[in-house]
């Protein structure tokens, strides 16, 4: 198995059609799947059911385990979606040395980088591709070091600093999640699969995101659009059709050409805040992300803007910060 588009994306809501012939056809056989010792969480335990246990659970301390900022960043490529996670941290942390992992299935965090964050070594950019003895893509070793990486983030957050998790590639996980499914079942990429084997491919998916959804630290979930089934429908994100019930942020990126009252053709990086649970005031805001002037004498201007989310204590919200002329953060 090679390659991350063997299967249509939308698989899991479309059961096989089978057609029945007079011809005996082989049959795969679908190998017996073991259960495998899981991945603990923090909490490694017994579980105890007792009133004490109970009384414990429902009244002792009150522990913030989850972040204020569990964002999905989508749009078409080159739209600015991995620029704007990388520029999640306030200027306190980056000078506290806080970090951000990033873990890059799409392989595009690395040269953000190196030419507009100098080459930070607080922004740990790594690739969870793993692969076998033959260089292939091993699925079900990639799936677990995803899993295991945002396990250990969970445990140790505190102990490496970690404010900021951006998981760059969401579209990626979910075939390698798909594929991982596959190798349980003996399946090539290619083979037909019963409509009740989709929920494991589900299960593995939401084993990767619920740890980092409860690991207290920003986290962004990064991916692409892709078109709608018909010419008339909307362009949608790909990611399980779950997904956004998860988050409590949307950001759609996109791109518009303009003219200026100069006749200098302007390209706009834009983004709008489609959900909010944080702050309802802002769903449906639009915010310029950058500017690309490009002017008739053929010379170029570019302008960075951002966008950041910050939790106001004060407000009890979460609002938005851009950078003004200054390159200082502003409340917008």
């Amino acid at each position: 198995m090679s390659g991350w588009d063997d299967m249509d994306d939308g698989a899991e809501d479309k059961a096989p059609v089978s057609t029945e012939t007079k011809k005996v056809k082989k049959v795969k056989k679908v190998k017996k799947v073991e259960s495998k010792p899981a991945i603990k969480s923090a909490e490694d335990s017994v579980v105890s059911f007792t009133a004490k246990a109970t009384e414990d659970w429902l009244f002792g301390e009150q522990k913030q385990d989850e972040s204020a900022v569990f964002c999905g960043i989508y749009g078409w490529d080159g739209t600015a979606k991995t620029g704007i996670a990388l520029e999640c941290r306030t200027p306190e942390q980056i000078a506290a040395g806080e970090k951000i992992v990033v873990l890059d299935l799409d392989g595009g965090a690395g040269p953000l980088k190196t030419i507009y964050h100098d080459n930070d070594p607080n922004i740990i950019v790594k690739n969870p591709i793993e692969r076998d003895e033959n260089l292939d893509v091993d699925y079900e070793a990639t799936f677990k070091r995803i899993k295991a990486t945002s396990l250990y983030i969970e445990r140790h957050r505190d102990k490496h600093k970690i404010c900021a998790v951006i998981l760059d590639g969401l579209d990626k996980l979910l075939k390698i999640c798909e594929y991982s499914m596959r190798d349980d079942l003996s399946l090539d990429a290619t083979d037909g699969v019963s409509f009740r084997y989709w929920v494991d491919r589900n299960r593995k998916y939401l084993d990767v995101l619920e740890p980092l959804k409860k690991m207290g630290v920003n986290v962004f979930l990064i991916t692409h659009l892709k078109s709608g089934e018909q010419p008339t429908d909307d362009d949608v994100p790909v990611w399980q059709k779950k997904t956004p019930d998860m988050l409590f942020q949307k950001i759609h990126c996109y791109k518009v050409v303009d003219m200026d009252d100069e006749g200098n053709t302007v390209l706009k990086l834009k983004a709008t805040i489609k959900k909010c649970k944080t702050n309802l005031a802002l769903e449906e805001k639009d915010y310029t992300i950058a500017a690309v002037t490009q002017k008739t004498d053929g010379s170029s201007v570019e302008a960075w803007y951002g966008l950041q989310f910050r939790v106001d204590k004060e407000k009890q919200r979460t609002m938005v910060y851009q950078r003004n002329n200054k390159r200082e953060w502003v409340e917008q």
